[in-house]
């Protein structure tokens, strides 16, 4: 096994280093500059560049369990830090195995919008939201009344806000700019990339080439965060309405239980709960707790038939991107072009450039939100 993911390794490693000599007018060639991003573990002579909605907070937390982990082994504090804070030459970086990992940009992009727009997610509303929901540029009837929040913004008008700002060479949170832009991905020679699509089996290798799984403490932690993520998914998202976002929440006019709802709709969208299984009436109690709800959405996943959970995933994606004009979806082509030969994705995948038409009798999981 060990030897075919090495392989496989190579491959991409390969197709990377070709590909940013073929595209060169997207990047600044020549001496590496440390991307700010980059962790790096002096211990085991590693480093890793976690990008957002790839796995990001995932290995932000490893990577914060190894440090506590080295630290006790060793009893030193000079273990995992970032390369900007440990002042690191680009030499030295360039001498330690290094780790990234990508994802489909068109999911990865459905994603960001998802967690940060769809869901509740007050501190974008109150910023990007807002401005996208008050502005003619983006929607075709701007809200006439002045608002704090915007948490009704749709899939397309996200993207025309992306594709605009790029258009005006504005800066993009880095949840929605491409992976190209992130972490020098042609400056820096990554030595292992790896991908959401093959998440489980990278993220083992990743962890146990750093030394991760000799440790329990970092052990435990991708056990339980890494490989029963659905877990954790679902006790975050729904504690957090409970507690610290729940104010915040509240002051954009969206209820507890409305933002429940969005929540059991963001799992369905994400392929953890089936499609089929509808909003807990038990949720709607006005005595709800964080831990029922959490139990509730625990045995609907135990319920749900991993066909049906792919299938869910798939509309998911065909009802957001049937969204877009053709013209748009030409736009977002372009936006992400680099990366289709980067990382072998195909740059015109049928959920996004195929036929799309939904009824009344189909289910939506973008239509009546709070519903």
């Amino acid at each position: 096994m060990k030897i075919s993911l090495e392989h496989r390794f190579a491959q991409r490693r390969e197709l990377l280093q070709k590909s940013c000599q073929k595209n060169i007018q997207y990047f600044q060639m020549g001496f590496p500059k440390i991307p700010p991003d980059l962790k790096v573990t002096a211990k085991v002579d590693s480093s890793i560049c976690p990008i957002e909605k790839v796995g990001s907070t995932f290995w932000i937390r490893m990577l914060a369990v190894f440090e506590k982990d080295l630290a006790h082994k060793s009893r030193s504090n000079l273990t995992t830090q970032s390369a900007t804070r440990r002042k690191l030459s680009p030499l030295q970086i360039l001498s330690t195995r290094k780790y990234i990992f990508v994802r489909n940009p068109y999911t990865r992009l459905l994603s960001g919008y998802v967690d940060k727009f769809f869901a509740v997610n007050p501190a974008f509303w109150k910023i990007i939201g807002r401005e996208i929901v008050m502005s003619t540029r983006y929607r075709d009837m701007p809200n006439a009344v002045e608002q704090t929040c915007g948490d009704d913004v749709r899939f397309d008008e996200f993207v025309s806000y992306i594709l605009d700002s790029d258009d005006r060479d504005l800066q993009i949170d880095g949840h929605f700019a491409p992976i190209h832009r992130h972490c020098g991905i042609c400056e820096i020679q990554y030595d292992y990339i790896g991908k959401m699509e093959t998440l489980l089996d990278d993220m083992v290798y990743f962890a146990d080439d750093m030394g991760m799984l000799d440790l329990n403490g970092t052990k435990h932690t991708l056990l339980n965060e890494g490989v029963r993520w659905v877990n954790q998914m679902f006790f975050r998202n729904a504690c957090s309405l409970f507690t610290h976002r729940r104010d915040a929440m509240e002051s954009c006019g969206v209820t507890l239980n409305q933002g429940l709802h969005v929540t059991w709709k963001r799992w369905q969208i994400r392929g953890m709960i089936s499609m089929e299984i509808p909003f807990p009436d038990e949720a709607n109690d006005v005595e709800i707790t964080c831990d029922k709800f959490v139990a509730l959405a625990t045995e609907a996943n135990a319920r749900s038939n991993p066909d049906i959970l792919s299938r869910g995933k798939d509309l998911a994606l065909k009802e957001a991107y049937g969204s877009l004009s053709h013209e748009v979806k030409i736009k977002l082509r372009k936006y992400f072009e680099p990366e289709f030969v980067m990382f072998d994705y195909e740059s015109n995948p049928d959920f996004v450039f195929g036929e799309y038409q939904n009824s009344e009798n189909i289910f939506s999981f973008f239509g009546n939100k709070y519903n």
